[in-house]
């Protein structure tokens, strides 16, 4: 159909739209400018993904995968030696498919839409996720919109879903919120059961109103005492199909990285001893070492597998 127009095909990796857009690709080159895929499961889950081969397969047909509909923007709106640079995207040569003028105008749409699904999301962990992710596109089409001289899109700011004074948990005990920066969505929590003053710095992900956990639908919660505590943060990290293979044994020791004990002159980093292992979401149940509760506990922290690490050797990836 239309011989005599170029084409560009849109779909997502849910099913077998990869597979139109490679058969589009080696059969009508000459006729297909692009293929853009929206990434909505993982790269490795798409139909018919057996490993790099695959990916350098794509990459060669030209078929670009997108987290965003601004990082598409992008891609279409520039030439492909200055994508390259910015989003580690597919390399072409080819002219721009759109002006930068209808990039702004993606982004701005992008936003509105955000808005109007705010209610329909079905947590708030997954919206401040989608905040967080269109955030980075905004912020690379920013850049280029500055560049070139036209006007920048402002950044989403977060919604505050705990106010001050709220009692929560969080991944290094229960606290209460003390602070709210909508620009980044950090709250500031003061740990009530850790020395009078000790404050986190957490994001949303890592905090969860105590007695609750919100399921399904905005407004539906489940007490802990009728299900099983699944911190937020383990939304944070890809669910697993399977039970995955647990590193650290229960009563080892493990250092939690990203933190450091002000009491350690030796600067070994936070220590921990494993208490219990959740392998569906690979969280840890850990009890800080050196730092204590009021009622002289040691103080308890959840931390994903990828936050824990061997005292004595460096932590393959």
């Amino acid at each position: 159909l239309y011989p005599e127009f170029r084409h560009v095909f849109v779909g997502d990796n849910g099913q077998g739209d990869v597979r139109a857009g490679e058969m589009m690709l080696e059969k009508w080159s000459t006729s297909v400018e692009c293929v853009y895929i929206h990434r909505v499961i993982p790269t490795e889950a798409t139909f018919g993904f057996e490993g790099s081969e695959t990916t350098a397969k794509w990459k060669r047909l030209g078929i670009v995968f997108f987290d965003t509909y601004i990082d598409a923007a992008i891609h279409a709106a520039l030439k492909r030696d200055k994508v390259a640079g910015i989003l580690g995207l597919q390399y072409a040569e080819r002219s721009p498919l759109i002006h930068l003028k209808g990039l702004r105008r993606v982004c701005v749409a992008s936003i509105e839409d955000f808005g109007t699904l705010k209610p329909k999301f079905a947590s708030v962990y997954l919206k401040e996720g989608q905040r967080l992710l269109l955030n980075r596109s905004l912020t690379r089409a920013n850049a280029i919109l500055r560049e070139k001289g036209l006007r920048e899109v402002a950044l989403l700011k977060a919604d505050c879903e705990f106010v001050p004074g709220t009692a929560v948990t969080t991944t290094l005990g229960n606290g209460h919120i003390v602070g709210f920066r909508s620009a980044d969505g950090i709250y500031k929590v003061e740990l009530d059961q850790w020395a009078r003053g000790v404050y986190a710095f957490l994001q949303l992900s890592q905090i969860f109103k105590r007695g609750e956990f919100t399921r399904g639908s905005a407004g539906s919660a489940t007490t802990l005492k009728d299900q099983p505590l699944t911190p937020p943060i383990a939304q944070t990290f890809p669910r697993v199909s399977k039970q995955a293979d647990q590193e650290f044994p229960i009563g080892s020791q493990v250092r939690i990285e990203g933190f450091k004990n002000p009491q350690d002159k030796k600067n070994k980093g936070l220590m921990a001893t494993v208490c219990s292992y959740r392998p569906r979401e690979q969280i840890y149940k850990v009890e800080v070492e050196k730092w204590h509760l009021a009622n002289n506990k040691r103080a308890v922290a959840f931390c994903h597998a990828s936050q824990l690490s061997h005292p004595h050797r460096k932590r393959t990836t």
